[in-house]
């Protein structure tokens, strides 16, 4: 394991009392909670999460323009704060648009409901680029798109043939026009393209399925590198290549126990693992070796559940250095134990920076032999060579197997060959 090199490395804590939340969304620099059917959104202020708003879901229950899902508070779904407003999808297949501004003295934010879906929203997205549109994916087989936010119009709902568990709006800022990737029920991700009104080229599958749901979506900031895990947990890198296509890049997974991670994010730089204690470490893809970013430095306080965690890329992203925000929030209750004392909501952020051009993982056990067979069949075991077989021998390891002296010796020759 490579020693920490850490530019700049600052941790900072957030704290305000709360119940017992069963919903816990963060969206630097909101969190949202969802308690008993009443939702508040706080934001990160110096060194307290300060309350922006409030509002009640009671009269919806009531009415039953929602439906309660076996947990009684769980009243919202897929959440996404931008532009200053808030989406949020339920169970019952309504849509509830918050505008964030700061309202009145006492009073509670408007709410505008956007109705069609059917059945459970689990994902809701607004655009990056237009504030007035929004996208949803539902248990009801399809996708929509909504225009004219707040108030919400419906502009064109897509049969996608499987519930959509995840959305996903692709970071692509010099394309002409905004594509989606969707996380379905039947184990597949695939690629939607709105404005193609053709229902046969609107959707593409992609060359993977999952053994099951694929609930969770990843996207790198530029929208080059897709991570995607399935319910039991099983993890699927993709690299963007020609036409805006992903394709599956099993190599370039590291040869590692990603289990216990509380967040995989993928970067253009590699794979970003965050831990429960703050750690964070970087996987350079097709590395056999972490580079840590940050040593833990907030233990214990990643807390009690529920808890989420959000890393998004910093203002500063250049070709030296780059920078990370990672943001945790959870429960905590105010004497360390599980009852009495009140429960305190704590956030912490943590502002990592570290070089592009940082120090290569050290090489793997096997680099004696690679350089034995080498020598036999009279090549040069350089840098490239050394990467090639490195992937191989991650792909060997993920597939519980190891890697051969004939394997090696077949790929030496094969380089060797296109070298000549």
């Amino acid at each position: 394991m490579l020693p920490p090199i850490v530019a700049d490395s600052m941790a900072t804590r957030h704290t305000t009392t709360a119940s017992n939340s069963t919903n816990l969304w963060v969206k630097p620099p909101y969190v949202i909670t969802c308690d008993e059917a009443v939702v508040a959104v706080h934001v990160f202020e110096q060194s307290e999460l300060k309350l922006l708003c409030k509002f009640a879901l009671k009269a919806y229950l009531q009415s039953g323009k929602l439906r309660e899902s076996g947990r009684g508070a769980n009243a919202l779904h897929g959440v996404d704060v931008r532009h200053n407003l808030l989406l949020g999808g339920t169970h019952s297949g309504l849509l509830l648009c918050v505008p964030l501004s700061p309202p009145p003295s006492g009073d509670a934010p408007p709410l505008h409901e956007l109705a069609g879906h059917t059945k459970v929203v689990h994902a809701a997205v607004l655009s990056p680029r237009d504030a007035k549109i929004a996208f949803t994916g539902s248990f009801d087989r399809t996708v929509r798109q909504w225009g004219e936010l707040p108030a919400g119009v419906p502009l064109q709902t897509v049969k996608v043939g499987t519930p959509v568990i995840a959305l996903e709006i692709i970071p692509d800022a010099a394309a002409a026009e905004a594509q989606l990737l969707l996380g379905g029920g039947d184990g597949t991700v695939r690629l939607w393209t709105p404005a193609c009104r053709k229902a046969s080229k609107a959707l593409a599958t992609l060359k993977y399925i999952h053994d099951e749901y694929a609930g969770i979506l990843r996207l790198s900031p530029d929208g080059g590198r897709l991570l995607s895990c399935s319910r039991s947990g099983q993890l699927q890198l993709w690299r963007r290549g020609k036409g805006g296509v992903y394709e599956p890049t099993p190599a370039d997974m590291p040869a590692a126990d990603l289990s216990n991670a509380w967040r995989l994010e993928p970067t253009a730089q590699g794979l970003i693992e965050v831990g429960g204690r703050g750690e964070c470490k970087l996987w350079r893809w097709g590395a056999r070796a972490a580079t840590i970013v940050a040593e833990p430095s907030v233990p214990a306080l990643l807390l009690e559940t529920p808890s989420a965690v959000a890393v998004a890329a910093a203002a500063s992203d250049t070709e030296t250095d780059v920078s990370y925000s990672v943001a945790f929030a959870g429960l905590r209750h105010a004497d360390g134990g599980s009852t009495g004392g009140g429960v305190h909501l704590e956030a912490v952020q943590l502002l990592a920076t570290w070089p592009v051009d940082a120090p290569a993982p050290a090489p793997g056990p096997n680099l004696g032999r690679w350089k034995e067979i080498a020598d036999e069949e009279g090549a040069d075991l350089d840098d490239a060579l050394q990467s090639l077989l490195a992937k191989m021998e991650g792909v060997a390891i993920a597939a519980g197997r190891e890697l051969t002296d004939a394997s090696v010796r077949q790929m030496i020759r094969r380089q060797k060959t296109k070298a000549s």
